[in-house]
């Protein structure tokens, strides 16, 4: 039996603040860290939206390993 690792709050929190955005570690839900993230991506110059793009789609490519809560909140920066 394989046992893997699910991707919660605190992975995706993580991965937000590595990508640049300056998340609060007491930032609730999932929701919360891509409004974060939304409103840090309007003060970005089109390089870093671009990269960011970028890491969002790889990022898309583990959804089968989230839980429902963070897809829901990646399918905010999908559109990004």
């Amino acid at each position: 039996m394989m046992i893997t690792e699910l991707i919660d709050q605190d992975d995706y929190r993580d991965w937000l603040m590595q990508a640049g955005v300056p998340v609060l570690a007491e930032s609730d839900s999932p929701i919360q860290c891509s409004e974060a993230a939304l409103r840090w991506l309007e003060t970005q110059d089109d390089g870093i939206r671009a990269q960011f793009k970028v890491a969002v789609a790889e990022f898309n490519e583990k959804r089968p390993i989230m839980l429902p809560a963070v897809q829901e909140a990646l399918c905010l920066l999908d559109n990004a």
